[in-house]
């Protein structure tokens, strides 16, 4: 294998990898997406009983949630622009 062909297979295999990433973030955003028009019935369902730990835990699972969004959109976000 010459030079040249190691470095194109290399590059395509990196791609590959890159694509596979991006892939699986989309994923992961959509299946994280698909609570959001429910998120309201899904806090009213845990608040209504009004305990003190079923309100935190409530909050807790929203404060992840929104983490978990915003980790998800900043692993979308281009990074590095080679030139």
């Amino acid at each position: 294998m010459d030079k040249f062909s190691f470095l194109q297979s290399a590059i395509q295999d990196t791609q590959q990898t890159i694509r596979a990433i991006d892939f699986k973030i989309g994923a992961l955003l959509a299946g994280s997406i698909v609570p959001f028009p429910k998120i309201r019935e899904i806090f009213e369902f845990l608040t209504q009983s009004n305990l003190w730990w079923q309100e935190a835990l409530a909050w807790i699972i929203f404060i992840i949630w929104l983490v978990s969004e915003a980790c998800g959109l900043q692993g979308v976000r281009p990074g590095m622009n080679c030139e």
